[in-house]
Protein backbone atom coordinates (compact mmCIF):
# COMPACT_ATOMS: atom_id res chain seq x y z
CA UNK A 1 0.00 0.00 0.00
CA UNK A 2 1.23 3.44 -0.11
CA UNK A 3 1.99 6.41 1.64
CA UNK A 4 -1.27 8.21 0.81
CA UNK A 5 -3.88 4.97 1.95
CA UNK A 6 -1.72 5.23 5.35
CA UNK A 7 -2.55 9.27 5.33
CA UNK A 8 -6.22 8.81 4.57
CA UNK A 9 -6.84 5.94 7.00
CA UNK A 10 -5.02 8.47 10.25
CA UNK A 11 -7.25 10.73 9.19
CA UNK A 12 -10.53 8.77 9.03
CA UNK A 13 -9.07 7.01 12.31
CA UNK A 14 -8.74 10.26 13.85
CA UNK A 15 -12.10 12.24 11.93
CA UNK A 16 -14.34 9.11 12.71
CA UNK A 17 -15.83 10.43 9.74
CA UNK A 18 -15.20 10.18 5.96
CA UNK A 19 -16.30 13.07 4.36
CA UNK A 20 -14.45 15.20 7.81
CA UNK A 21 -11.54 13.13 6.47
CA UNK A 22 -12.16 14.27 3.00
CA UNK A 23 -12.67 17.61 3.68
CA UNK A 24 -9.28 17.96 5.97
CA UNK A 25 -7.15 15.84 2.96
CA UNK A 26 -9.03 18.06 0.80
CA UNK A 27 -10.49 15.10 -1.47
CA UNK A 28 -13.49 13.54 -2.70
CA UNK A 29 -15.63 11.81 -0.28
CA UNK A 30 -15.38 8.61 -2.77
CA UNK A 31 -11.73 8.49 -3.12
CA UNK A 32 -11.49 8.21 0.88
CA UNK A 33 -14.20 5.29 0.98
CA UNK A 34 -12.20 3.85 -1.86
CA UNK A 35 -8.75 3.74 -0.39
CA UNK A 36 -10.04 2.57 3.03
CA UNK A 37 -11.84 -0.29 1.45
CA UNK A 38 -8.53 -0.93 -0.24
CA UNK A 39 -6.59 -1.04 2.64
CA UNK A 40 -9.01 -3.45 3.92
CA UNK A 41 -9.01 -5.80 1.22
CA UNK A 42 -4.98 -5.49 0.69
CA UNK A 43 -4.66 -6.75 4.18
CA UNK A 44 -7.19 -8.79 4.76
CA UNK A 45 -9.02 -6.99 7.76
CA UNK A 46 -12.08 -4.74 8.67
CA UNK A 47 -10.62 -1.43 9.93
CA UNK A 48 -14.12 -0.16 10.38
CA UNK A 49 -17.63 -1.53 11.21
CA UNK A 50 -20.34 0.85 9.30
CA UNK A 51 -23.58 0.84 11.13
CA UNK A 52 -26.31 3.09 9.92
CA UNK A 53 -24.24 5.76 7.93
CA UNK A 54 -21.62 5.94 11.41
CA UNK A 55 -18.01 4.33 11.73
CA UNK A 56 -16.52 2.77 14.66
CA UNK A 57 -12.98 1.76 14.96
CA UNK A 58 -12.17 -2.44 15.48
CA UNK A 59 -9.36 -3.61 17.29
CA UNK A 60 -7.74 -4.23 14.35
CA UNK A 61 -8.10 -0.46 13.43
CA UNK A 62 -6.15 0.98 16.91
CA UNK A 63 -3.75 -1.86 16.09
CA UNK A 64 -2.55 -0.33 12.02
CA UNK A 65 -3.06 3.06 13.71
CA UNK A 66 -0.18 2.30 16.33
CA UNK A 67 1.88 0.84 13.59
CA UNK A 68 0.80 3.24 10.57
CA UNK A 69 3.13 5.95 11.11
CA UNK A 70 6.10 3.60 11.27
CA UNK A 71 4.69 1.78 7.90
CA UNK A 72 4.58 5.64 7.00
CA UNK A 73 8.41 6.08 8.25
CA UNK A 74 9.91 3.03 6.68
CA UNK A 75 8.72 3.48 3.28
CA UNK A 76 9.88 7.37 3.01
CA UNK A 77 13.53 6.25 4.50
CA UNK A 78 13.94 3.43 1.90
CA UNK A 79 13.03 5.71 -1.13
CA UNK A 80 15.58 8.44 0.54
CA UNK A 81 18.29 5.78 -0.04
CA UNK A 82 20.46 5.84 -2.39
CA UNK A 83 20.23 2.20 -3.76
CA UNK A 84 16.86 3.56 -4.51
CA UNK A 85 17.68 6.48 -7.00
CA UNK A 86 17.69 6.30 -10.26
CA UNK A 87 18.76 8.42 -13.48
CA UNK A 88 16.00 10.00 -15.25
CA UNK A 89 16.58 10.54 -19.60
CA UNK A 90 16.40 14.21 -18.15
CA UNK A 91 19.61 14.14 -16.12
CA UNK A 92 17.26 14.35 -12.83
CA UNK A 93 17.68 11.58 -10.15
CA UNK A 94 14.31 10.64 -8.63
CA UNK A 95 13.84 7.77 -5.83
CA UNK A 96 11.62 5.16 -6.38
CA UNK A 97 10.49 1.84 -5.21
CA UNK A 98 8.37 -0.60 -7.63
CA UNK A 99 4.58 -1.30 -6.38
CA UNK A 100 4.40 0.92 -3.26
CA UNK A 101 3.69 4.35 -4.34
CA UNK A 102 6.48 6.65 -3.16
CA UNK A 103 6.40 8.72 -6.04
CA UNK A 104 2.83 10.27 -4.60
CA UNK A 105 2.60 13.52 -2.75
CA UNK A 106 4.25 12.59 0.28
CA UNK A 107 3.08 16.42 1.99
Amino acid sequence: MTIRHMRIFIAVFQEMNITKAAEVLHMTQPAVSRAIQELESYYGIHLFERIHHRLFRTESSYAFYARAPHLIDEELGRARRPANWRHDHDGEFRASRPGIGISEDSS
